[in-house]
């Protein structure tokens, strides 16, 4: 058979179609609330669809579940978008990513029909019947996404760079992207004003497009990721699925802290304590952010939320000060040490896939070739890196101020590194036992 018929044959196609009990698995909830969500009156808006077999089983397809999931900001479970290839775009302009929405007839994942959306919605992931598309307004934030989807194992098939973009040099980009996925998969689609910029000469670039053209692009995405999606079914690439992040429910919650209900409900009431709710309102919690508030608060960590030896990334274009620093935290931190700022966000990413987490980064920013507050701020907007712990070293007065507003756990000159060992014991440690059970103050 050959590539073409291979390709027709993979847009043909149908869509998933999920029992009742594989649904259960990929959303991480019982049986009964896959029924709780089928049950509802006809017309609810909180109402999955379904159908039934003639033997009267449940059954749900795919455009049908991500419809439902995004709806209600329910997180997508990797397994659901595995279906079609991954496409990465870096636009900073709201204006131009509206456009390309429109010029490629984009959707959120599920809808039927494409919406006209307002410039603060251009952000995410959008979908066509060829591929998933996910638009990024920040270089560094999409750094760490690329590491994160390369570490769930769904790593972009194409990226698309609209140039120019501030805070990491694109070259840099390039280079960290393509290290981090390596050079026999990473292509780039460059979009520029119209002259050809130097980066078209960076290994993996494979197209240069004008801004003014997104029609083409579109064109180009169309058969662009389907070759990457049919090479790497070859390999078996995209059938690897990681664990996926722990998720709980209020009464667990309540349990492994020793609190009562009322008392965790009231801490998501007052915002001190981050969750999200199902369609039927039932509150359910990420792991990371039990343990961040925990952490917050100085509350002792149960084994069940926390690592026995915290991982700990350093930071530091200076090898002799990374290995120096290193060898002061290895008694206590598994410790990882990395020299390439930019490299870096790529592989915090990675480390904060799935059921994978990364407690805290000690980054200097001496002689460094980044924005830092765009590199800080690259870490508090991504979901799953938000809650790591950072400690910057390096900056004057008025830079730490600014990062410091950004949520840090510290930050301090250069010199002053020795400071960076009992942050990090505040800041990650469980300093005193847990109030007693009704206590409702953090």
């Amino acid at each position: 058979m050959s590539n073409v018929q291979r390709l027709s044959r993979r847009r043909e196609a149908p869509p998933p179609t999920y029992l009742a009990s594989e649904l259960a698995a990929i959303c991480d909830v019982d049986l009964k609330t896959i029924h709780n969500w089928c049950d509802r009156r006809e017309g609810d808006a909180a109402v999955l669809e379904h159908f039934r077999t003639a033997g009267g089983h449940l059954r749900f397809e795919h455009g049908a579940v991500l419809r439902f999931l995004t709806r209600w900001g329910y997180p997508i479970p990797d397994q659901l978008l595995q279906d079609r290839p991954h496409v990465l775009w870096v636009a900073e302009h709201a204006e131009e990513r509206v456009a390309a929405i429109t010029a490629l007839d984009l959707r959120r994942p599920g809808e039927v029909t494409a919406t006209q959306p307002r410039a603060q919605e251009a952000l995410g992931l959008w979908s066509t019947d060829a591929f998933y598309l996910h638009f990024f307004d920040d270089a560094a934030v999409a750094l760490v996404a690329l590491g994160e989807r390369l570490g769930a194992g769904a790593a972009p098939d194409l990226v698309v760079l609209s140039l120019p973009f501030t805070g990491i040099q694109p070259r840099g980009w390039i280079a960290a992207a393509r290290e981090t996925l390596g050079s026999d998969t990473f292509r780039v689609l460059l979009v520029t004003g119209g002259s050809t910029p130097e980066e078209a000469r960076e290994e993996g670039v494979v197209g240069v497009f004008d801004r003014h053209d997104l029609a083409s692009v579109g064109q180009r995405l169309r058969d662009e990721p389907l070759n990457a999606a049919l090479r790497n079914s070859q390999r078996g690439r995209r059938e690897r699925v990681v664990g996926q992040e722990p998720i709980f429910v209020a009464s667990e919650v309540a349990r492994l802290w020793g609190r009562d209900l009322k008392t965790i409900h009231a801490w998501v009431d007052d915002g001190e304590l981050e969750a999200f709710r199902t369609p039927g309102r039932h509150l359910r919690f990420r792991k990371r952010a039990l343990l961040h508030f925990q952490r917050r608060y100085s509350h002792t960590i149960p084994p069940e939320l926390g690592p026995a030896r915290p991982r700990v990334m350093v930071l530091d274009p200076s090898a002799p000060d990374a290995a120096e620093l290193a060898a002061v935290l290895a008694p206590r931190y598994e410790v990882m040490v990395r020299h390439n700022l930019v490299e870096g966000l790529a592989e915090i990413g990675v480390c904060s896939a799935g059921a994978s987490s990364l407690d805290a980064v000690v980054v200097s920013f001496a002689n460094h070739t980044v924005d830092p507050q765009r590199w800080l701020e690259a870490l508090m907007r991504h979901p799953d890196t938000r809650y790591i712990r950072v400690i910057a070293l390096g900056g004057n007065p008025f830079d730490r101020s600014r990062w410091n507003r950004l949520g840090l756990l510290a930050s301090a000159p250069r010199e002053d590194a020795r400071w960076v060992l009992p942050a990090l014991e505040a800041g990650l440690g469980g300093a005193r036992a847990a109030a007693p059970a009704g206590d409702t103050s953090p």
